[in-house]
C-alpha cells in the first residue's frame, strides 16, 4: 500500500513537469534568418536569396537580436 501512496505522489510531482510548454508570441518575431548548408554563406545577411550556411551563424545573430529587444525566426533549410 505505501508503495502505492509513493507512486501516486511521484505522478502528480512529475505530471506537471511532463506538461511545461514553451509560450512563443510569434507576433512579436520581426526578423526572419534562413540558413541553407548547401548555397549558404555565413557572410551572407542570412536572407531568403542570401541564407547562412551554419547553425551556429543564426544563432549569433537571433542571439544579438534578442539582446536587442527583437523576436528571429530562423528557418532552416533541408541537409543539416
Amino acid at each position: 500500500m505505501k508503495r502505492w501512496g509513493m507512486l501516486a505522489a511521484a505522478l502528480c510531482v512529475f505530471a506537471g513537469v511532463a506538461h511545461a510548454q514553451a509560450v512563443i508570441n510569434e507576433n512579436l518575431e520581426t526578423a526572419t534568418l534562413y540558413v541553407d548548408v548547401i548555397n549558404g554563406n555565413d557572410n551572407n545577411p542570412g536572407t531568403q536569396s542570401e541564407p547562412f550556411k551554419t547553425i551556429g551563424k543564426s544563432v549569433t545573430v537571433t542571439e544579438l537580436n534578442n539582446q536587442n529587444g527583437i523576436g528571429t525566426h530562423v528557418y532552416i533549410n533541408p541537409g543539416l
